[in-house]
């Protein structure tokens, strides 16, 4: 009897092998409702920054905040969405 399964070896602390299986879902991943929210936020006050022109441009929001330019562009591309999309987020539970 043989049995075939796919298995992931990572390598964790100290040079230690761990298996895993690898499974062929692919699952999504999935903010917590607040995360969205404060993201959200976050996006409002940084968009009212550059409106009221505190800061020049989106490199500039890194420095201050210390986040990454990729993690405040980001954010910043939850304005983008529609409207209807941005209030949703503030009225989940």
């Amino acid at each position: 009897m043989t049995i075939e399964r796919k298995i992931h070896i990572k390598t964790v602390a100290r040079g230690r092998k761990r298996i895993s299986e690898v499974s062929d879902k692919n699952p999504k991943i999935k903010l917590h409702p607040n995360r969205k929210k404060e993201l959200m936020a976050f996006a409002i006050v940084f968009d009212l920054w550059l409106e009221q022109g505190k800061v020049s441009d989106l490199s500039e929001i890194s420095e201050i905040t210390r986040l990454s330019r990729f993690m405040v562009s980001k954010i910043m591309k939850y304005r983008l969405l529609e409207t209807q999309i941005q209030k949703d987020f503030f009225t989940q539970i």
